[in-house]
C-alpha cells in the first residue's frame, strides 16, 4: 500500500478532538487516528478555539495547523432562538473558511495526495485556493448534512445551504 500524504481540514467550529458530544469532531478525530495508524501522513486544519477542545486528546499521530479566525463559539451555548444561533454559526464557518485560504495557497507546496473537508465552506475556500495556487489536488467533501437537502425549508432557512448544494454540484 503506498503512504499518501492527506490534508484533512477541520468544520471550524468547535474544535477537534471534542470533549463530549460532536458526532462530526469525534468522527474527524477517528478518522485521523485510523488513516495514521495505515502509515499515512496526515494534516489537521483545525481551528484555535479552545472551547470544548479536550486539551487531553493525543494529537502526536499527526500534524495539526491551527487557524485564527472570528470564531464566536461562546455564543453557540447561549439560549439563542433558532435563527439567530443559526446565524452566529454561519458567520464562524465562514471565517474560519475565508482564514484558510491563504493557509491553504501556502500549503499548496505540501503537495498532499488528498485534502478532505467536512463543510461546504471549506469545500469552497479549499476549491477557490487550488484555483488561486494553480495546484489542483483531489477534494473529498463529506456531506454530513445530505437529508436537510430534500427537505421542505422555508426561503430564509435554505439560503445557508446554497454553498452546500454548490459544493455537492461541483463534484457529481
Amino acid at each position: 500500500m503506498n503512504r499518501l500524504k492527506i490534508c484533512m481540514v477541520a468544520t471550524g467550529t468547535p474544535g477537534v478532538p471534542p470533549k463530549g458530544g460532536g458526532g462530526l469532531e469525534r468522527a474527524i478525530y477517528e478518522l485521523i487516528k485510523a488513516l495514521s495508524r495505515l502509515g499515512h501522513d496526515v494534516t489537521l486544519i483545525d481551528t484555535t478555539s479552545i472551547k470544548e477542545r479536550d486539551l487531553e486528546a493525543d494529537l502526536s499521530f499527526c500534524r495539526v495547523v491551527r487557524v485564527r479566525h472570528l470564531n464566536l463559539v461562546r455564543l453557540h451555548s447561549l439560549p439563542l432562538r433558532y435563527l439567530l444561533h443559526e446565524f452566529v454559526r454561519q458567520i464562524s464557518l465562514v471565517s474560519y473558511a475565508l482564514s484558510l485560504i491563504p493557509l491553504m495557497i501556502r500549503l499548496s507546496s505540501c503537495t498532499y495526495d488528498i485534502i478532505h473537508v467536512h463543510n461546504r465552506y471549506t469545500f469552497l475556500a479549499t476549491r477557490l485556493a487550488q484555483i488561486l495556487s494553480g495546484v489542483h489536488v483531489p477534494i473529498i467533501f463529506t456531506c454530513h448534512n445530505g437529508s436537510l437537502l430534500k427537505k421542505r425549508y422555508p426561503l430564509w432557512l435554505r439560503i445557508y445551504w446554497i454553498p452546500e448544494w454548490i459544493a455537492l454540484k461541483k463534484l457529481l
